[in-house]
């Protein structure tokens, strides 16, 4: 099975992350088309290489387009408690609070003598063998209330982001009505989600109404989306990560000092139960979108697991810290281990629970959310589209039942199930996708099996068997996605390759399928 290991020693940032999915071996078209999918344009992409502790990795920048009226606006306040906007390598010296971290820092000197590769709708390369200084005489003015421009957004249509404002519901609009795959809409949306919960808890409001500057919301929007690309691209079967340094001392914001980690920052790892440390000289090393990325995709954190490494990749962020200002990913498959049945890892997949030792030997109980309605006046069309836009905004299921209502009438009874932190997105996405003025929701104890996953070879390809056990009962099962790939490469039936796959498994393992 594919694994990703984040190694965090110097933090976590929304373009570190870029840089280390592109250095790891994401192919830079593949992050280019997929920005190109989502549709919005407004900004320069910059992909170089660079180096921080001796280390070399990859670099990239999104840079808004100026304009001239952004010369107006006062100092950035940070209302929103480093969240949106607050990115990019860390380069925080906040005499001058702007929204990157390598706008924060003015009059340091950059060393172009690398090939700069931009996105303006062309392909164009520019040598700098100078140096020169970002120096930002203006001011910019984010306070507390801000008028949000709501636009009409059509499908797939191309989004020009102006320096207007813009709260959580505009801009999960522009993610959703973009031609990105659903997948890559899911994640970004779940990881979005997450920062606007965090904010929203700082700041005491609910999520959908905070609201993001425009400067910070296009370059985190393009790193939130550009990291959901390359990670629906790679596809790992599992995410491990070290725990997270988050950096010390303070951040100098209009309301004063702030401390270290930022307040969302924090709200977000607490949140996940991700693991934290403090190490290293002053700074902030991880912001609110690189902690909402690592806690939405990493399914456990500690040392590095056993694997077989194929890939590195490291992402350069831009502060000077004591150590190499770097996040380290590597890729690779799990390692097989001693007496497991066909090479079967041991690792369990089930995204977002950590196994403890006793979950380990017989299971998982945990709490979810039943959320209900009856519907009688939808189509079944517009009931398929609902079930896509709950299953991609993170639902765990989602599932119709035939009922009769009132006079008789023939209905539909949906059923989702989901985890606290989602139900208010599922709540949203039901009333704005269904007919439905009210729905039930419940919470429930769940028992769930223990899973691990191994592979088979059958008819020339490679086929998953997920293998369930809970207080010494057993089941397994190839998966269908493998299954359906393999009998259409090989033009074998379904059944036939189902079949072959639970012999060659009960073949491997000594046991019965």
């Amino acid at each position: 099975m594919k694994i990703l290991y984040l190694d965090m020693p110097s933090g976590i940032s929304g373009d570190m992350t870029l840089s280390a999915f592109l250095d790891a071996g994401v192919p830079e078209s593949v992050l280019r088309d997929g920005l190109s999918r989502f549709g919005t344009f407004g900004y320069e992409l910059v992909v170089e290489s660079g180096q921080k502790g001796g280390i070399s990795g990859t670099h990239v920048e999104v840079k808004p387009d100026a304009e001239p009226e952004a010369h107006d606006h006062p100092e950035h306040g940070h209302e929103h408690g480093h969240g949106i906007g607050h990115e990019h390598g860390h380069e925080h010296v906040h005499e001058h609070v702007h929204d990157r971290d390598d706008m924060h820092e003015h009059g340091h000197e950059h060393d172009h003598g690398h090939d700069h590769k931009h996105d303006h709708g062309h392909d164009h390369k520019h040598e700098h063998g100078h140096e020169h200084d970002r120096e930002h005489g203006h001011d910019h003015e984010h306070g507390h209330e801000h008028d949000h421009e709501h636009d009409h957004v059509h499908e797939n249509q191309q989004i020009h982001v102006p320096h207007v404002h813009r709260n959580w519901r505009d801009i999960r609009t522009l993610i959703e009505h973009s031609a990105l795959r659903e997948d890559e809409k899911g994640l970004a949306i779940r990881i979005f989600r997450r920062v606007a919960v965090a904010e929203g808890k700082v700041h005491g409001k609910p999520a959908e109404e905070v609201g993001f500057h425009e400067v910070g919301a296009i370059d985190s929007i393009v790193d939130i989306v550009g990291a959901a690309v390359c990670f629906c691209w790679l596809k790992p079967d599992i995410v491990a990560a070290s725990p997270v340094n988050t950096g010390s001392g303070f951040v100098r914001c209009q309301h004063g000092l702030l401390p270290v980690p930022a307040p969302a920052t924090v709200a977000i790892l607490a949140e996940a139960g991700v693991p934290v440390y403090a190490k290293g000289s002053p700074g902030e090393r991880t912001t609110p979108t690189g902690a909402a990325i690592a806690a939405e995709i990493v399914q456990s954190y500690g040392i590095l697991p056993r694997m077989t490494v194929s890939s590195i990749g490291y992402g350069v962020g831009t502060k000077d810290f004591d150590s190499p200002n770097v996040l380290r990913m590597m890729v690779g498959e799990t390692a097989e281990a001693s007496g497991d049945a066909a090479g079967a890892s041991g690792q369990s997949r089930v995204i977002g629970h950590k196994w403890s030792e006793e979950d380990e030997k017989t299971g998982l109980t945990d709490e979810i959310i039943i959320l209900e309605a009856n519907l009688d006046d939808m189509t079944g069309e517009a009931a398929g589209f609902l079930m896509d836009k709950l299953l991609g905004a993170g639902a765990r299921d989602v599932y119709y039942t035939p009922v009769f209502m009132k006079k008789n009438r023939p209905g539909m009874l949906l059923t989702v199930l989901t985890d606290a932190t989602t139900r208010e997105e599922m709540e949203t996405v039901i009333f704005r996708e269904s007919s439905t003025i009210g729905l039930r929701r419940m919470s429930a104890g769940r028992s769930v099996m223990r899973r691990t996953f191994t592979d088979v070879q059958v008819a020339g390809g490679s086929i998953s068997m997920k293998i369930c056990e809970w207080h010494g009962i057993r089941k397994t099962a190839p998966e269908y996605e493998h299954v359906k790939a393999v009998a259409d490469a090989s033009g074998l039936p379904f059944r036939t390759v189902y079949r072959m796959a639970e012999a060659a498994y009960a073949a491997a393992s000594g046991e019965d399928s």
